[in-house]
């Protein structure tokens, strides 16, 4: 075949791909989503202070998409809102998500708070169902609509857990998807989660005709890391997954970046975990912007930091370490290593109440003993987990949380005096009554530890039966 015949070819060849890649991008119904076509919902599925963390990344992602052209009225937050006036934040009103980065509390949307921020109120809000209380805003999506949703947070193997209403399962997270796909309630839909065992929410459960795509910060039965420890603020800034996807797109055009060129860094920068990703695949080849707002502003360029990375599992423990090796006073330093030594210990015990429970099961046969104890299997019959899974949060009474919880209110209560805030309810006893008082958390010599306001005295207590 002449040289001549051949230039033809590869110029129709050329045209062809130039014009298969156009079909894909936008072909009808399936158009492209326009500013006015992107929903976000973002969600903190956590509270305390010790998990700053979740919240910095979702106020993060929130001024993210917001820079990035998405309206608020199409981005629904979902956060408890304990962390930026906490009175352990030595920045009142401040939360940063990079060690010199911007305050990222500072106008971010705050629809769905407190006791709001539930599992049962986030699956609503995403089929566009209003609840009561908060913005009122929704997923008001239809069929040529792109939806993201992130959520930072802790979970576990097919859960992810909300500071209310107990957890979010893997099978109602699903169903509630086939149930919008069904109702073609969006185009494409895109999931990042950031939690201990995400993967294992779509490991083979997300099948790859629902038009998702979802990426997630560990494997099924790994944890996650956080990023960024501040010894001013005592706590973790960040997560390592989170902040890697957030600062890719900060520093480059998602107009001429693909969700595959955003996956492959963050699977790359990632290096406490493995980054998965789930679903259709073919959604990758899309431009981010799609999903996380087409305007283009000027590249954000902070300097490349160390993550420093910490199992999420371990925060807790390296917040202890890090107080009581920073403690100026003898006292204070003391009743810290005292409280750092009860949480390991109370760790010991745990894992050897395992490993009695394992040993007691297999009946001393050493092979199967080990086996459940060194290595984690994929849990092949979720709805048969999930049933077995006892829900033990789930009718539980909450009259007195957050920073009602306290050793004065215990007292008042327990004396039948009512406080302000809570359900009301106090211990109205009379001389021919008797009362039962369960403790359980940390205490060191003479003191119980509460989460607020100090601790309760072995001489408080006395004084007041």
């Amino acid at each position: 075949m002449s040289p001549l015949f051949l230039l033809p070819l590869l110029v129709l060849d050329v045209a062809v791909a130039r014009v298969s890649d156009e079909k894909f991008f936008n072909s009808k119904p399936n158009r492209p989503a326009s500013p006015q076509r992107q929903w976000a919902i973002l969600v903190a599925g956590s509270k305390t202070y010790t998990n700053y963390r979740h919240q910095a990344d979702i106020c993060h992602a929130y001024q993210l998409l917001r820079d990035r052209g998405m309206r608020d009225e199409r981005i629904v937050v979902m956060m408890y809102d304990d962390i930026a006036n906490n009175t352990e934040n030595p920045t009142p009103g401040v939360i940063i998500n990079h060690p010199e980065g911007p305050n990222v509390y500072q106008g971010v949307a705050k629809d769905y708070t407190g006791d709001l921020v539930t599992p049962e109120n986030f699956l609503k809000i995403l089929q566009g169902e209003e609840v009561d209380g908060g913005s009122g805003k929704v997923i008001a999506s239809d069929r040529y609509d792109h939806i993201f949703i992130f959520f930072s947070g802790h979970g576990g193997p097919g859960l992810l857990d909300f500071p209310n209403g107990g957890a979010l399962k893997a099978s109602r997270f699903l169903n509630t998807i086939m149930k919008m796909h069904r109702e073609k309630r969006y185009q494409r839909m895109v999931i990042y989660v950031e939690a201990c065992h995400s993967g294992s929410l779509f490991d083979r459960l997300l099948p790859n005709n629902l038009n998702v795509y979802a990426t997630t910060a560990a494997k099924p039965y790994q944890n996650s890391f956080s990023c960024y420890y501040d010894s001013y603020r005592n706590v973790p800034l960040g997560d390592e997954y989170s902040v890697k996807w957030m600062e890719h797109a900060e520093e480059n055009d998602l107009i001429a970046t693909s969700l595959r060129t955003q996956f492959a860094h963050v699977q790359r920068e990632t290096e406490e975990s493995h980054v998965m990703e789930y679903g259709d695949i073919s959604i990758a080849r899309l431009q981010v912007s799609r999903f996380l707002g087409r305007v283009k502003p000027k590249p954000l360029l902070r300097r490349k930091l160390p993550c420093a990375s910490t199992s999420n599992a371990d925060v807790a423990i390296a917040i202890l370490r890090n107080k009581a090796d920073n403690a100026r006073q003898p006292s204070a330093k003391k009743y810290l290593e005292e409280k750092l030594k009860k949480t390991m210990d109370n760790r010991a015990f745990l894992r050897g109440k395992v490993a009695e429970i394992v040993e007691l099961i297999a009946r001393e046969k050493e092979n199967i003993t080990k086996l459940p104890l060194s290595s984690r299997k994929r849990t092949k019959n979720m709805d048969c987990y999930e049933d077995a899974e006892p829900n033990v949060y789930q009718g539980v009474a909450k009259d007195y949380t957050g920073d009602l919880v306290t050793p004065d209110n215990f007292l008042h209560i327990l004396q039948g005096v009512r406080v302000k805030g809570g359900s009301g309810k106090v211990i109205a006893s009379g001389r021919n009554d008797y009362i039962f008082i369960f403790f359980s958390g940390h205490g060191g010599p003479f003191f119980l530890d509460l989460p607020n306001g100090g601790a309760l005295t072995r001489t408080q207590l006395i004084n007041k039966i």
